[in-house]
């Protein structure tokens, strides 16, 4: 389904929603693989932290933030090369927070965060532009 269906149906279908799980693939810089040593790769597997950056669009940050409102359970796996990890605790921050660019496409980023009540990930706000009140 494309986007424009989806935004159209989730209004009317999200009540129906009893939980939401968020599904991101790390990006890594594209000569890492290439560039990596087998040793390396295989630390990088086994090292507790995730791999990569962890992001999602403004819909999903959106739908998201209705389930929430909702009092929706929201939990995450984060994909990491050859491996899934579950996180039930986390963040959701604005990459302008971070200093990166945002785009519809690449609006926010999710980090494992222990500070998080399990299912209710943090929202840090998305700042408006400057001088807004």
């Amino acid at each position: 389904m494309n986007g424009a269906g989806w935004r159209q149906r989730w209004p009317r279908e999200r009540r129906w929603y009893g939980a939401g799980i968020v599904l991101t693939a790390g990006e890594v810089p594209p000569d890492w693989i290439f560039s990596v040593t087998p040793e390396q790769y295989v630390a990088a597997v086994n090292a507790p932290d995730l791999v990569g950056v962890h992001t999602i669009g403004a819909g999903t940050y959106q739908s998201i933030g209705e389930l929430l409102d909702e009092s929706k359970p929201v939990g995450w796996v984060a994909r990491d090369m050859c491996r899934g990890m579950p996180q039930s605790t986390f963040a959701i921050v604005p990459l302008a927070a971070l200093g990166e660019e945002m785009s519809l496409g690449r609006f926010v980023r999710l980090i494992p965060c222990d500070n998080a009540v399990p299912f209710r990930p943090l929202r840090v706000p998305i700042a408006g532009p400057a001088g807004a009140a």
